[in-house]
This record gives C-alpha cells, sequence and structure tokens, in this order.
C-alpha cells in the first residue's frame, strides 16, 4: 500500500490546494488569507529510492538485494547513519520516514513561494515582515496534511486536560509517525502474587528433585532384581 502511495506523487501535475484563514499580524490586526492552490512538481530523490527499493523487495526475485541506493540517499540527509557503524532499526525507520515527509513537504513549500512571489529556491527564513509569518502560515497549512507515508503510519495522540475548579476540558491532538512505549512485565495482583511465591517456596529444588529420581531409579532395580 505504501509504494502504491508513493507512485502517486512519481510524476508532476497533482493538484492541491489550502484553505487559508485567519491570521493575525505584528500588529494585532487579523487578515484573511485567502485559498491557496497549485500543482506539484514529481517526487523527489529520496521519495524515488525508497518506492524503487519497496518494488525491489516485493519483485520475488530468489538472489539477495542490496539497498545501497536508498542508503547512499539517507546518508546524504543524515550523516550519521554512515561510517559503516551499527545503528538502531528503529531509529533508522523513524528518520527514513521523517526524511521522506519532510522531502514530500518541500514539494508544497516550493508551489507556496512561487505563488507568494518568491524563488521556489528561497529559505523562508531569510524572508523579512508579514511575508514570512504569510509562508509560515500556508506551510503549517501544507504541514498537517495527510502525506503518502503519513497515510501508513500516522496516529494521533490526544491530550486531555480538565479544570478541577469549573471542569472545562481541552483537548489537544498530536500527531506521530511513530510511538515508542515501554516494555513492562506484567504485574499480578497481591493475592495472586502471594500465591504464587508460596508455590514458588514449595517448590523442591532441581537438586532435591534429582536426588529423588535416583532414589526412585534404586527401588524400581531392587524390586526387578526380587
Amino acid at each position: 500500500y505504501l509504494l502504491e502511495l508513493l507512485d502517486e506523487t512519481s510524476e508532476g501535475g497533482q493538484y492541491f490546494q489550502l484553505p487559508g484563514g485567519k491570521m493575525t499580524q505584528e500588529n494585532k490586526e487579523v487578515i484573511e488569507l485567502q485559498p491557496l492552490d497549485g500543482v506539484l512538481e514529481k517526487w523527489r530523490p529520496l521519495t524515488a529510492t525508497l518506492a524503487q527499493t519497496l518494488s525491489e523487495l516485493q519483485s520475488g526475485r530468489a538472489e539477495v538485494y542490496n539497498p545501497r541506493m536508498l542508503h547512499s540517499r539517507l546518508v546524504s540527509k543524515m550523516p550519521q547513519f554512515g561510517g559503516g557503524d551499527q545503528h538502531d532499526s528503529h531509529e533508522l525507520l523513524r528518520h527514513l520516514l521523517e526524511a521522506v515527509r519532510e522531502e514530500d513537504l518541500r514539494r508544497y513549500k516550493s508551489v507556496i513561494l512561487e505563488k507568494l512571489g518568491f524563488n521556489c529556491k528561497t529559505d523562508p527564513a531569510t524572508v523579512e515582515g508579514e511575508q514570512k509569518k504569510i509562508i509560515k502560515f500556508y506551510g503549517q497549512q501544507a504541514s498537517e496534511m495527510l502525506l503518502p507515508t503519513e497515510q501508513v503510519f500516522r496516529g494521533v495522540l490526544v491530550s486531555t486536560l480538565q479544570c478541577q475548579i469549573c471542569e472545562h476540558t481541552s483537548h489537544r491532538d498530536e500527531f506521530f509517525l511513530d510511538l515508542s512505549l515501554p516494555i513492562s512485565e506484567k504485574q499480578l495482583p497481591p493475592l495472586l502474587r502471594r500465591k504464587a511465591e508460596e508455590i514458588e517456596d514449595n517448590k523442591p529444588s532441581k537438586h532435591q528433585t534429582k536426588k529423588e529420581k535416583r532414589a526412585e531409579r534404586k527401588k524400581n532395580k531392587k524390586q526387578k532384581g526380587h
């Protein structure tokens, strides 16, 4: 399914629209930004290489596949994965998904810059004044869209706060591509834990068990001799 979603970005021409809305300026004046639409360019190198890698892995070929090109693309963006050192696979997957997402998001940001009269390669950090806030406003709306990798991996963490006085409740949604959870041993209720400990205490040791088995074998031999 992920490969199908990535393939949809392989060609340029995909239409999108950002809703716009109200934005507060530095002078506290609220302005209404119009919807912004445009057409995206085709996918970028890392996304294309990931799709090629997934396609090769699903081809059913018998030979071993070496994802050298994907690793090279990732290292060019995140040098910490170079040098032949060992890394946690979960950490690599997390960075890979984030890098693909960021690369896809740049396609939207390029259109936003062009629509606002800038060169598509302009660094938003170098823009000054209200234009910088407008770029950031539309960029935030683009980042909230469900991009290809997020359609497979994205989840939502909902935080709920309730005032103990007025009981007003507020919710906050946080999106994530992966979620690390602690692994802990399942704790038994106190009563069951005590019973389990009693059973364990009454259980004979390995040495005692072997001794009893040897005595049983000797007894059986004597009975056969008679």
